[in-house]
């Protein structure tokens, strides 16, 4: 049993169960079914640990395109009175998640409206729920997604953080890492070869005056079953 500090400032014995994952930065446990435990390694810088402000912003959004972050954790050494008057000061050591399974899924084979109805609701999610909240959307790759229940779901959000930035400056900002991931995920499906590159540089183009990764896709998928006949088109 290993004891931790909540985010409401009360403690909890966490028996963390199973090693499932050792990743560079941290160590994954099973909890109970469904149920995973984050613990950071110590040598973990803090600015790639998951923060108490951005804890707590996902917990309101509550998007079934981010996975549930249940809880974050904390020394138990801290004192309560001082952890709840700046709890951003304290450096976070784990948090408990919910654990999504994976489809197998290829992004270039799947339909158009697959692709155009996730990335809607990540546009909406990365573009409009996380600029109001201030969240500025960092290491959005593949790798940092899973395929489950027919949506993109982000995973691992640790190292998102609260900005100071003006909105349109934040917006600029994920706008170009919504686009990224979109890239990253058509790059790395399972029938991807170089030769595709050239065709999805041109599915992804846009404009400084775009604002939407949807309306680009809309207008250059309309007449395709899937990304893949777009890109096996005109070639």
């Amino acid at each position: 049993m290993e004891v931790y500090m909540n985010h409401k400032g009360e403690m909890e014995n966490l028996d963390v169960g199973n090693l499932k994952i050792k990743a560079n930065n941290s160590n994954i446990y099973e909890l109970d079914r469904g149920v995973y435990f984050k613990k950071y390694l110590s040598k973990t810088w803090e600015d790639v640990r998951m923060n108490y402000d951005v804890f707590k912003k996902l917990k309101e959004i509550n998007s079934p395109f981010t996975n549930r972050i249940l809880e974050i954790y904390y020394s138990s050494v801290i004192k309560k009175e001082d952890f709840l008057k700046s709890p951003n000061n304290c450096v976070s050591l784990a948090y408990k998640y919910e654990f999504l399974e994976e489809e197998p899924r290829d992004l270039l084979k799947e339909s158009t409206e697959y692709l155009l109805y996730n990335v809607k609701e990540l546009e909406e999610l990365i573009l409009h729920q996380f600029v109001e909240c201030n969240i500025s959307a960092y290491d959005l790759k593949r790798e940092n997604s899973v395929f489950s229940d027919g949506r993109i779901v982000l995973i691992d959000l640790d190292c998102c953080c609260l900005e100071a930035l003006n909105k349109e400056s934040n917006l600029d900002l994920n706008f170009s890492r919504l686009y990224y991931l979109l890239f990253d995920l058509l790059e790395k499906s399972p029938s991807f070869t170089i030769n595709y590159l050239g065709r999805i540089d041109q599915l992804l183009w846009f404009e400084n005056n775009d604002k939407s990764i949807y309306n680009i896709l809309s207008r250059r998928l309309c007449k395709y079953k899937t990304p893949l006949d777009y890109i096996r088109s005109e070639r």
